[in-house]
C-alpha cells in the first residue's frame, strides 16, 4: 500500500481530524436504509488517527477500523 509521507507523520496526523470537518449523518443513515444494525460488523476503511470513534458505533455490534496512520 503506498502512503504519503504525511500520512505517518504524527504532526500532521495529529492535525488531520480538526480540519477535516466531515459530518457523518447522511452516510450512517444510508447505512442504516440499507440494513445496518446491532449485529452488524462494519469495517471502515481509511478510518483516519483513532482520535474519534467510527460514526457508525452506535448503530453496529463491532467496528473494525484501518488505516494507515499508527
Amino acid at each position: 500500500m503506498h502512503a504519503g509521507a504525511e500520512h505517518v507523520d504524527p504532526a500532521y496526523v495529529a492535525g488531520y481530524d480538526l480540519k477535516a470537518g466531515y459530518d457523518p449523518t447522511e452516510d450512517v443513515e444510508d447505512l442504516r436504509r440499507r440494513g445496518l444494525n446491532r449485529e452488524s460488523t462494519v469495517v471502515d476503511v481509511g478510518c483516519g488517527p483513532g482520535r474519534s470513534r467510527s460514526p457508525s458505533a452506535p448503530h453496529c455490534r463491532r467496528v473494525i477500523a484501518v488505516d494507515v496512520s499508527a
